[in-house]
């Protein structure tokens, strides 16, 4: 039976940059990139549901999911354009 999981995902945009970086605090190493503001959130999605399959296809189990509306904190990286949000992803209910 599906279930939805939420992450935080934070994406950064360094002074001078154009693109943003896209991190997901609960899941080290997961990054993806968005060329411009409109892709943050589809870029994000895709780079989740891309991991939890592969997580899920190798038998591992997903971090916990973020309960609930309200926003973890998260680090603000001084003058970037940082913001976080959260991205869902369904998955089978296995881990």
């Amino acid at each position: 039976m599906p279930s939805v999981r939420r992450y935080l995902a934070v994406a950064d945009q360094a002074p001078g940059e154009s693109a943003f970086s896209i991190t997901f605090p609960a899941l080290p190493g997961l990054t993806s990139v968005a060329l411009c503001d409109a892709d943050i959130e589809s870029q994000a999605r895709d780079a989740l549901a891309t991991m939890a399959e592969a997580f899920l296809e190798d038998g591992q189990g997903l971090p916990p999911s973020i309960e609930g509306d309200a926003l973890p904190t998260f680090d603000r990286i001084g003058p970037h354009d940082t913001r976080g949000f959260l991205v869902a992803v369904e998955t089978e209910n296995r881990g």
